[in-house]
């Protein structure tokens, strides 16, 4: 079953999804589309780890809560200060969870949030799920993945090639619940009308390759944003659905 979120605002136009897979019984990525705040969050309970999928909620909830607790509009961009307390706290939830809860020991999830007004995005991320910007028919990954595998590129020891394919490359080094401090990337830049912005977990970038995912966002012009959403899924369920998949798509309308 796909759950599905198709919503606007303010110049933006957000659709998000998640879908079990094809191999999972339980759908452990959550995600939240906030137009109206301009915010777009997603998490990937952190495979192999038991309730990853109560980590990711509240991964979600609590940067939404603190993202929007002192932000009643998308008029205002948060600064990195800001992304970095929000992530600190879900950490110190997810931590706490897993501490008292023993069903919960060993509990994590990615994390990428994603800010936007009418001319500027910042965002944050930990993990592997990836943050892409599309503009002028090219598609860029503004994130680095948090694994054993790009750490290991970072440090001139594995190609990219053979990072793709190391048995590395899903084994993280920065995640929630991992640690007590939290140290996320940070991006952010200028918006252009017409460009997309995807949040996606690895369920989709670690099996349809850009080539297929660049080809379908150049359909988003003639297609609506849910449309664009759900055939991203389809693709990965197509090549084997083999983790859960979930993907945001955000569309500047009318940026600066």
């Amino acid at each position: 079953m796909t759950e599905t979120e198709t919503t606007t605002g303010f110049g933006l136009e957000m659709a998000g999804a998640t879908h079990v897979g094809q191999l999972r019984s339980r759908n452990e990525d959550f995600l939240r589309v906030l137009p109206a705040q301009g915010l777009a969050i997603l998490a990937d309970g952190m495979g192999g780890h038991r309730a990853g999928n109560v980590a990711s909620q509240i991964a979600v909830e609590i940067l939404a809560d603190e993202l929007t607790a002192n932000r009643g509009s998308a008029g205002e961009l948060p600064n990195e200060d800001d992304l970095v307390l929000a992530l600190k706290a879900a950490n110190e939830s997810i931590r706490s969870v897993a501490k008292n809860e023993p069903e919960c020991f060993g509990m994590g999830a990615t994390a990428v949030v994603a800010a936007f007004t009418d001319a500027r995005y910042i965002a944050a991320h930990l993990g592997d799920s990836r943050l892409y910007r599309y503009h002028d028919n090219q598609l860029e990954q503004l994130t680095e993945d948090h694994t054993l595998a790009q750490q290991y590129v970072r440090q001139g020891l594995m190609s990219q090639r053979e990072a793709k394919v190391s048995a590395g490359r899903n084994m993280l080094v920065k995640g929630l619940g991992i640690e007590k401090r939290v140290a996320p990337d940070i991006v952010n830049g200028t918006l252009t009308a017409g460009e997309l912005f995807l949040l996606c977990t690895d369920g989709l970038s670690d099996v349809v390759p850009e080539s297929n995912i660049l080809d379908t966002l150049k359909t988003a012009a003639q297609a609506s944003l849910q449309s664009v959403v759900d055939e991203l899924i389809r693709l990965a369920n197509e090549h084997g659905g083999p983790d859960n998949i979930s993907v945001i798509l955000v569309r500047i309308d009318n940026g600066a």
